[in-house]
């Protein structure tokens, strides 16, 4: 009998996930990352918080606030995180803002959630990218090697990039923009009734769309242009 029952035992045992954890966490609207770890985010009935892989127990989480932190724990003094053996799978019933840096990567899908107000930021190194967006007015801002990326529509966009950050919403098609680029950052949008567009110290913008009413201003090497 203890035959038969070790390959059923052994096939469980590969089949669970390593290192899977659940953390009672509810209460928040917006998810921030940090650290070189995987994030995915989605919108439910329910709050849900759980974490795979074998770095699992390193994964700090908390709410303050609204918020959602997820953090490695053993975060060096020095130097940058190893990436991490972990992933976090959030689910809550609405989401107003997602934040990447230090090299997480975070995907966030708000496919039929309802939305008015959603920011999504990145900065050192630090991935988020937002599908499904359909909200009122969306703010998105890339710093210091941090890329956002987002897809959707909307009423206004507010987007800003600087030190080398990188907004790519091309993909979000809304009525206005507004948009600044600096010190080699780079913004991708689409207005389909006016923009406002500022770029400097190398800063680049590119607005798609048929937005006829325009405003744009570039100095020390700033660039702005329309496709």
């Amino acid at each position: 009998m203890n035959r038969l029952f070790a390959p059923a035992l052994i096939a469980v045992a590969l089949a669970a996930p390593a290192g899977a954890e659940t953390r009672a966490l509810s209460g928040f609207r917006a998810v921030d990352a940090e650290d070189r770890l995987t994030v995915s985010v989605s919108v439910g009935s329910e709050y849900a918080v759980e974490i795979t892989g074998a770095d699992a127990s390193r994964i700090r989480t908390r709410v303050d606030g609204r918020t959602l932190y997820i953090e490695d724990s053993r975060r060096p003094l020095f130097g940058r995180s190893p990436r991490l053996d972990a992933a976090v799978r959030v689910t809550a019933p609405a989401i107003e803002g997602v934040a990447a840096s230090r090299g997480a990567q975070l995907s966030a899908n708000l496919a039929g959630a309802q939305c008015i107000d959603f920011s999504a930021a990145a900065s050192m190194g630090g991935e988020a990218n937002v599908t499904g967006a359909e909200c009122d007015a969306v703010s998105s801002s890339a710093s210091m090697g941090g890329e956002v990326r987002i897809a959707g529509a909307c009423r206004a966009h507010a987007a800003s990039a600087s030190m080398g950050g990188y907004v790519r919403a091309d993909e979000l098609v809304c009525l206005t923009v507004n948009a600044s680029a600096s010190m080699g950052g780079d913004v991708r949008a689409h207005a389909s009734q006016s923009y406002d567009a500022s770029a400097s110290m190398g800063g680049a913008i590119n607005v798609a769309g048929e937005a006829r009413a325009r405003q744009t201003a570039a100095s020390m090497g700033g660039a702005i242009s329309n496709r």
